[in-house]
């Protein structure tokens, strides 16, 4: 049979496994019945080792063929078809390769760097910070299919220049920026007021999130509680929506008016040891953080603060 295989390739191999007799095969179902002249287990085996032998074959050609290690490189016209795995497909590699040290120390990976976009303060955080990343429950690394259309050339704080893409569409909170070869998330902070007196109702905040109403929130974080239920969310959604907005100097008006200093150093600390965290989270995934201070009842949001008629 080794003579056989001389000169033999793909094609004319597959011809020589189809000349095996199909007599042989009926015969072999004919030995059934044919108790005394060879046994059942005798017959099975004989068909077995006929089609094991060329499963084998076919198994050895589409190896040869896929290439890699193959173990019919020795035979006469396989040679060429043993050749290296093609490399795996490069469209899911990670995009971003951020830097151990940046140009003159100065790198995305280091620190953060707040810039302003569309009248608001973004910030470009720290791809190293886990924790930072876990906060809004962003993956660790960015792909190609991640960066969307160009948006904006801006400037950050320390003047560094960079790129932003869009990241999801119908929505102003989260970016990706692109500066000296590295990539980044992008996130709102809050608006840019030289009037402190203004402020953005929970209904415009809602829409930079790509909020438009209750039904495009997932989910509300009040501390340890968690809100899932689409009768809570609404009730959620409402009391923010009602309740009396106002900037920074008439928060502090309200809150601290009348109060010594030393009242108002001690309301502070009050506040701070009772505040709890409230994370919006959109059906998008995006996720908006506030403060609620259940002792007097307010809610601070981007620097922005609302008056609840009802706790939370």
């Amino acid at each position: 049979m080794m003579n056989g295989l001389n000169g033999l390739n793909g094609e004319t191999l597959f011809d020589v496994i189809g000349e095996i007799d199909e007599s042989f095969v009926a015969q072999a179902h004919s030995y059934r019945n044919m108790r005394g002249k060879l046994s059942r287990r005798g017959a099975f085996a004989a068909v077995a080792c006929l089609l094991l032998a060329a499963g084998t074959l076919f198994s050895f050609v589409r190896y040869a063929v896929k290439g890699g290690d193959c173990p019919l490189a020795w035979l006469p016209g396989f040679g060429e078809k043993c050749s290296p795995p093609e490399p795996d497909n490069q469209e899911n590699l990670p995009l971003l390769r951020w830097k151990q040290n940046g140009k003159n120390g100065d790198s995305l990976m280091e620190s953060t760097d707040p810039f302003v976009y569309n009248g608001a303060y973004y910030e470009a955080l720290n791809m190293a910070d886990d924790a930072l990343l876990e906060r809004d429950h962003l993956p660790r690394v960015i792909y190609d299919s991640d960066v969307g259309e160009k948006v904006a050339e801006v400037s950050t704080d320390s003047g560094r220049k960079m790129t932003l893409y869009e990241y999801m569409a119908n929505q102003q909170a989260l970016y990706i920026a692109e500066c000296g070869g590295e990539y980044t998330f992008a996130v709102f902070c809050n608006r840019v007021r030289a009037d402190l007196s203004r402020y953005d109702t929970a209904g415009e905040l809602f829409a930079i999130y790509g909020i438009e109403d209750a039904g495009d929130i997932m989910a509300v974080e009040i501390g340890e509680r968690r809100l899932e239920k689409p009768e809570e969310i609404q009730t959620f959604y409402d009391a923010l929506c009602s309740a009396q907005g106002m900037g920074n100097v008439q928060w502090n008006t309200a809150v601290f008016s009348g109060l010594s200093e030393k009242q108002s150093q001690t309301l502070c600390t009050e506040l701070a040891d009772t505040a709890q965290e409230v994370t919006v989270i959109s059906t998008r995934g995006l996720r908006a953080h506030m403060s609620y201070y259940p002792t007097i009842g307010y809610v601070e949001w981007a620097i922005n603060y609302y008056r609840l008629g009802e706790p939370l």
